[in-house]
């Protein structure tokens, strides 16, 4: 029996690890906002902070038999705030796995645009409507769809998500076809 339960308590802890930790990030997001602190940027390498937040959502993908792929090239380098790039990419990865099938895949790519870095986060998901992508990023979403397997999420990640890409002066955008899957691209300045 302990054979059967000790890979969903460590599954159980992981993700109750993962919760905690965004909570925190969200509890300073929210302080910066209201004192508008400056955030602490530094060079950081793209490749090991995806492999972190794919690290704290595996046991997430694991459950619905989700595979992971990092491309990032391991010369990638980027100037950014460390909790605010987690915060970003377990968000996008968050809802990839959220919005993806069982026995699909969510990967994570990036290449040198003058100088910013291109990410994106691409899955083999749901995908989505035309006018879902056009509210996606805004203010006024304040409602979010259930997952593959009715997960449910606040629609707040995304905002969030946005208002970090933007203190790091780049963009953010979302490509998506119903049924074929989502790719999410951020940009952040390269180091």
């Amino acid at each position: 029996v302990f054979d059967k339960v000790k890979p969903l308590a460590k599954i159980i802890h992981r993700t109750s690890n993962q919760i905690l930790q965004q909570l925190n990030e969200l509890v300073e997001w929210a302080q910066t906002q209201r004192d508008k602190i400056t955030f602490n940027s530094e060079k950081l390498n793209l490749v090991q902070e995806v492999e972190q937040s794919f690290e704290l959502l595996r046991g997430n993908a694991m459950q619905k038999n989700i595979l992971f792929e990092n491309n990032v090239d391991p010369d990638i380098y980027v100037n950014a705030d460390t909790l605010m790039l987690r915060s970003i990419l377990q968000n996008l990865v968050t809802n990839a796995i959220k919005y993806t099938q069982s026995g699909g895949f969510v990967s994570v790519g990036a290449r040198r645009t003058d100088q910013m870095v291109e990410v994106s986060i691409t899955d083999t998901g749901v995908g989505m409507k035309a006018e879902i992508i056009e509210n996606l990023f805004k203010n006024s979403n304040s409602s979010s769809v259930s997952g593959t397997n009715n997960e449910k999420g606040s629609g707040l990640g995304l905002i969030l998500v946005k208002d970090f890409v933007n203190q790091h002066g780049g963009t953010i955008r979302a490509e998506s076809e119903v049924g074929k899957g989502t790719r999410i691209v951020f940009s952040v300045p390269g180091s």
